[in-house]
């Protein structure tokens, strides 16, 4: 399924939403309208917290969740419990929020501000959007996307000609208006249901953890490193991405 407010997908009426309202709507599209009792669910970049938000509010339907990007839930653990691998992800993560997160502060805090701007302009929407495709893609050529003329264009204008480039902003804005039910206070606890993360080289930091911080907060049965690929998974490596969801949920059919 696609995110609210992007693509070929419904706007949000009224107000922005996030990952806990899109897992209980992908929910009871899996168990209600299609009816499966038990049903698999895949994730990177945004729709990785909504898989993970579907193992955390419907463990009892997941028969498991797979990640390209996986979101972490708190912190790392203080440097003097941190491995040499731990020190070093640390160090990226702290110099990727302070020079790549700006895009994301701003879709996050004026929405409005960026989507204005944005749908007015379809040099600008492509500006915003080549400029990522560029940037997280494991291209041979820093200067260019890994991926053709025609796919470059097929994505800016889907955010165009569906008039979603605004809208497709507003899921940012949800992780301050949609928050997840607390189950308490300080770190939410592990998510139980089996997981599986794929590590690209050129995903971003903070989807990308070491395998051992993963661990402490997912039920990881399977971790797969890729020789190359980037933030784009599935459409950089689309033969190996799809191999490894398949062994994967193979390995929990009953």
């Amino acid at each position: 399924p696609s995110l609210p407010g992007f693509g070929f997908s419904s706007k949000p009426k009224g107000k922005p939403i996030g990952a806990p309202t899109t897992a209980a709507l992908w929910n009871r599209l899996m168990t209600e309208v299609l009816g499966y009792r038990k049903y698999g669910a895949q994730g990177g970049d945004v729709g990785s917290v909504v898989t993970a938000q579907l193992a955390r509010q419907y463990p009892d339907a997941l028969i498991g969740v797979h990640f390209n990007g996986i979101p972490l839930f708190g912190p790392p653990p203080p440097d003097a419990d941190q491995n040499a691998e731990e020190k070093a992800w640390a160090k990226r993560l702290a110099d990727y929020i302070s020079t790549e997160r700006d895009y994301f502060n701003e879709q996050q805090h004026k929405p409005q501000t960026i989507g204005f701007s944005l749908a007015d302009s379809p040099l600008g929407t492509a500006a915003w959007i080549v400029e990522k495709l560029k940037g997280w893609s494991d291209s041979e050529r820093p200067e260019v996307p890994a991926f053709t003329m025609d796919q470059v264009l097929t994505d800016v204008m889907i955010y165009l000609v569906t008039d979603s480039i605004d809208t497709s902003a507003w899921f940012f804005r949800g992780y301050v208006e949609d928050q997840p039910a607390a189950p308490g206070r300080g770190v939410p606890p592990p998510i139980t249901v089996p997981t599986a993360k794929v590590s690209l080289p050129k995903e971003s930091p903070p989807l990308d953890a070491p395998q051992s911080l993963i661990a402490r907060y997912y039920n990881l049965v399977r971790y797969t490193k890729l020789p190359r690929g980037g933030h784009f998974a599935f459409w950089e490596q689309p033969q190996p991405m799809a191999a490894d969801v398949r062994e994967f949920f193979r390995t929990l059919r009953g």
